[in-house]
């Protein structure tokens, strides 16, 4: 009974007791038990006291706040309906700053007590950009500094933005802008104007569905580190009217950018550069883009390391006005060691469309001098002692017209090296050249792996004579499929035996890099080739015996033309005078036997077979059968498949321009060859 009685008491004194102060709170044996009436009022603190609604922003910061905590919803930013409105909290306690977007503190401007809205992401019409082709660029920096202050996506409505700012700073690492469509979401730049121009790394960017009108640019990172970060995206948007420079970054080590489905229409083609990517951007993607209009249209830096050009399309759509415009231009790398490789410029089109004689399709050169990358354009001037290294051009398809058609590649810099020019169309006029260098160089053998293999020449779907492959001597090899070259890479004809050949080329063997096997009586020295490498060797023979080649079976095709190739030389008191070559196969058949005559200088000495077999046991060997000990200079073996003799190396001998060398040694590098005409047309290597 007693603790009935005392257990309605506790119960009176909570239903019943204060809502503040000592008695609001009630002890019993499991602790303090707030009243009835102190929960209500603390429940009343938490809700609204009212929700009302308020016609635009100017309206809620003039009236006077409220006391508690309130939802007010506001119908616009400046009027009901333009997409600027939305709940808003009054906070009583809040200190918040005023940003005219998430924030609003009243214009009696009270210590404490703001009005604020909650979201996970931003729109830029809750700071009042509404797209009514009004100058709101106070407004859209603020919508920027807020997204770049916390890292949340911001989105930009459909409409008319005119902006007239230098370029937001944006110093957040994380940048997401969204239009609501390329050409529904329009930025209108000012003359000088840019739209975002940053100094700081970004680890992740999305720049997306906007058109830009006008300006300088959009996109600037003038960004000069190393960044290392995620990818880095620029895609559907429409770039049109600029002067400078759309899209632009400065790093020093910057990967992973990707640009995508964009358009590029500048304002002129004479200051105008589409894209512009700075050092070490490997890993990047430009692909599926449009450049109508642009002095240059893609600029690379370091070469485009590891830059994947992919199905792009390359248009002129004015006439230019003599300045040379340039599709694709790779700024060659000044440190060897840093090099690079591994650009890939693969399928799209390079149109003919408003193309002239002063036009150029890709171009390997140096930079002028400019504040930033987007600033330099190209010295086509002067040479460039710089590198270009590893990079690819495939399946594009590349179309002249009647003012002409420019090569597919242009370089002021010699140095080119691993490049791979194979499966593209030349469309309509022919270019004279597929590579073509402002100063023809001289042999190097360092300069003479490039590849270019199977590249078609049409005419309004006619097979034409192709293109010669380059005005500069000794830089690679040519692969031809289908016979149109009759071996001589400077100067192709049409080919015109016929036949069923299978293979166009494939290696079996070469003696760069692998050592010989060496039979008993024979003394191996190695010694420097006629290109300056290393792959030649002083034999000292005896009678009967020489060196063995092993040769890779599982590359040979039986009944397919192939190639055996060597340099040799007379060299030492007893000069062999001749050698024998052999192709056997152990213990049977002799599938070649040739003699070979040296000179007092190096040749290079070629012989064609079709092998009967395919084994793993079939021997290239180099004799003494000249019945006594003697010594000769060898070197640069090869053995491969072909229709045509290959050019490796810097040539073959046969194809030696000797018009084309200098005359004089004075002045030239070490390791360039010249012409002695004193002593006979002799070629020289300057030391």
């Amino acid at each position: 009974m007693v603790q009935f009685e005392t257990d309605t008491g506790i119960a009176h004194d909570v239903v019943h007791g204060p809502a503040t102060g000592p008695g609001s709170l009630v002890a019993t044996e499991g602790g303090l038990v707030r009243t009835l009436a102190r929960m209500q009022a603390e429940a009343a603190a938490q809700v609204t006291e009212a929700v009302f609604r308020v016609e635009n922003v100017e309206a809620l910061l003039a009236m006077d706040p409220p006391a508690r905590r309130t939802v007010v919803y506001l119908e616009g930013y400046d009027r009901p309906g333009d997409g600027g409105g939305g709940s808003l909290i009054w906070i009583p306690a809040s200190t918040k700053a005023h940003n005219g977007g998430t924030v609003f503190c009243p214009y009696s401007n009270p210590l404490n007590g703001r009005y604020e809205r909650a979201a996970d992401y931003m729109n830029a019409a809750w700071f009042g950009v509404i797209g009514d082709g009004a100058d709101y660029t106070g407004r859209i920096d603020a919508a920027l500094d807020y997204t770049s202050t916390n890292g949340l996506p911001l989105s930009l409505p459909a409409g008319y933005h005119p902006y007239n700012g230098s370029g937001h700073a944006f110093a957040g690492r994380r940048l997401f802008i969204e239009g609501a469509g390329q050409d529904v979401t329009v930025i209108g730049l000012g003359l000088v104007s840019r739209f975002i121009d940053t100094a700081t790394a970004k680890t992740e960017l999305l720049l997306k569905g906007i058109q830009f009108s006008g300006g300088l640019g959009a996109f600037r990172s003038r960004f000069a580190g190393v960044n290392v970060s995620f990818k880095k995206e620029i895609r559907d948007c429409i770039f049109t009217g600029y002067t400078g420079c759309a899209i632009e970054t400065n790093g020093a080590d910057e990967p992973y950018w990707i640009i995508d489905k964009n358009i590029f229409t500048a304002a002129n083609s004479t200051s105008t550069i589409g894209v512009a990517i700075g050092k070490n951007a490997d890993g990047s993607i430009i692909s599926r883009n449009s450049f109508l209009k642009n002095r240059i249209d893609i600029k690379l830096r370091s070469a485009g390391m590891a830059v994947i050009l992919e199905d792009n399309d390359f248009i002129h759509f004015d006439s230019g006005n003599g300045t040379p415009r340039i599709r694709v231009w790779l700024v060659p790398e000044t440190a060897i060691a840093n090099i690079g490789t591994g650009c890939e410029i693969k399928g799209g089109k390079f149109g003919n469309e408003n193309q002239v004689s002063s036009d150029y399709h890709i171009v390997y050169a140096e930079e002028a001098a400019g504040a930033y990358n987007g600033d330099m354009m190209p010295v086509l001037t002067a040479d460039s002692a710089a590198y270009v290294a590893g990079c690819h051009v495939t399946g594009v398809k590349f179309s002249g017209n009647d003012s002409g058609h420019p090569p597919l590649i242009y370089s002021t810099t010699p140095h080119i090296r691993a490049a791979n020019v194979s499966d593209n169309v030349l469309d309509g006029t022919q270019p004279a050249y597929l590579l073509q260098f402002r100063t023809p160089p001289g042999p190097d053998a360092n300069n003479s792996n490039n590849i270019f293999s199977n590249n078609r020449s049409l005419d309004g779907g006619i097979n034409v004579v192709p293109v010669r492959v380059s005005n500069g001597y000794f830089i690679g090899g040519l692969v031809d499929a289908t016979s149109q070259f009759a071996g001589d890479y400077m100067n192709p004809l049409p080919h015109s035996a016929g036949g069923a050949d299978r293979v166009g080329f494939s290696s079996i063997y070469t003696s760069r890099g692998v050592a010989l096997t060496v039979l008993p009586g024979v003394d191996v020295v190695g010694i420097t080739d006629a290109t300056g490498e290393n792959e030649a060797y002083t034999l000292s023979i005896q009678d009967g015996t020489g060196v063995n080649v092993l040769l890779d079976g599982t590359k040979i095709a039986v009944g397919e033309v192939a190639w055996v190739e060597m340099d040799a030389r007379l060299s030492g008191a007893q000069p062999l005078a001749k050698l024998t070559m052999r192709v056997i196969q152990y213990g049977n058949a002799v599938h070649l036997m040739r003699q070979i005559i040296p000179g007092p200088r190096w040749n290079r000495y070629r012989f064609p077979i079709v092998f009967r077999e395919n084994t793993t046991t079939i021997v290239l060997q180099v004799l003494n059968q000249t019945g006594a000990a003697g010594t000769v200079d060898f070197g640069r073996a090869r053995v491969y498949h072909g229709r045509e003799p290959a050019v490796f190396g810097r040539a073959t001998f046969e194809q030696l321009n000797l018009a084309a060398l200098p005359s004089v040694p004075y002045g030239l590098p070490s390791g360039s060859l010249w012409v002695d005409a004193a002593a006979g047309n002799v070629v020289k290597r300057v030391s």
